[in-house]
């Protein structure tokens, strides 16, 4: 399957924002790898649930999921009992539920950390059509910084792909 999709990342204390475009099939072998495993730990789960991750060799990895009708989902990461990152997944296929996920992120997570987002940068955070995830990740774990992210875009690329399958693709 052909596509990408675009990842948003936030980091509140800078309010730095990096962009990166990511392939859903990655080309890249460990990335081809995480997204595989992935793919086989969300099989068959329900749209919301609260789990470990059993391929993560080193600490304590829990995910927490809840996807929602229209191709949106919203996930936690957390390592060693706190939460390392906070993302929103907007499939870019049903604007009114992007719309919906991308408001509730909004209003729950990225302004009450930032101290509220003025509209350029709400625009560069959540704007935008097709299929992008954004990434809050959260202060105090700069070590796990690249774990964190591999994950999430893993997670992106398995929902993403999974999004294009239901109806399809």
């Amino acid at each position: 399957m052909k596509g990408a999709f675009e990842v948003r990342l936030i980091e509140p204390e800078s309010r730095r924002v990096e962009t990166g475009s990511f392939d859903i099939e990655p080309e890249h072998e460990q990335a081809a790898q995480v997204v595989g495993l992935l793919r086989q730990f969300m099989g068959g789960r329900p749209p919301q649930f609260r789990q470990p991750l059993p391929f993560m060799n080193q600490g304590d990895w829990v995910l927490d999921w809840n996807a929602g009708g229209g191709g949106v989902a919203f996930a936690s990461f957390h390592e060693g009992g706190q939460p390392v990152s906070l993302c929103v997944l907007l499939s870019g296929r049903n604007p009114e539920a992007d719309a919906g996920m991308a408001t509730g992120f909004e209003q729950a997570v990225l302004g009450p950390v930032l101290g509220g987002l003025q509209p350029e940068e709400r625009e560069k955070l959540l704007g935008g059509e097709g299929a992008r995830q954004v990434i809050l990740m959260l202060p105090g774990r700069p070590e796990i910084g690249a774990a964190v992210h591999l994950l999430n875009t893993a997670l992106a690329a398995a929902f993403f792909r999974a999004v294009a399958m239901a109806e399809g693709e």
